[in-house]
């Protein structure tokens, strides 16, 4: 599959999860994006569906939030959501769907989005940062 194709799936899906999580401006940017890159991708073309799969099987979404605020154990691991007035430990963290939700203010995302909504980070930006966070294991490791 050429450089191109790729690029143009990858766009696809990146709009398909932003207007799935209702980000409509995300998709507006991301269209411009891809109207100004669509001759000469940009490294992000690498985002490909089978590619966000992966990563999503290997993400472990509590040592996400870990990086940021701290989280408690108990049957779910929990923190103070950050997006809200909360002390009590009201972001319920469940890495077994690689889903979170504040039972406070109704916040609700994965790791991508939590990324890309607690530090500002672009799509391509909170991508790149959960490979490198948790990197696809090699064959014989």
């Amino acid at each position: 599959m050429d450089k191109q194709k790729i690029y143009e799936e990858t766009v696809l899906d990146a709009v398909i999860y932003f207007i799935k999580n209702k980000q409509y401006k995300e998709v507006e940017k991301l269209i411009d994006v891809y109207n100004k890159n669509r001759e000469n991708p940009p490294p992000s073309y690498l985002a490909t569906r089978q590619n966000m799969e992966n990563l999503r099987k290997r993400v472990v979404l509590s040592e996400v939030v870990a990086e940021y605020l701290t989280v408690q154990e108990h049957q779910f691991h929990t923190a103070d959501c950050p997006f809200c007035e909360d002390y009590d430990g009201s972001l319920v963290i469940m890495d077994e769907s690689g889903k979170m939700e504040c039972g406070n203010c109704g916040y609700h995302s994965d790791a991508l989005q939590f990324l890309m909504s607690h530090e500002r980070m672009r799509f391509t930006d909170a991508f790149i940062k959960l490979n490198e966070m948790f990197p696809e294991e090699k064959d014989g490791e």
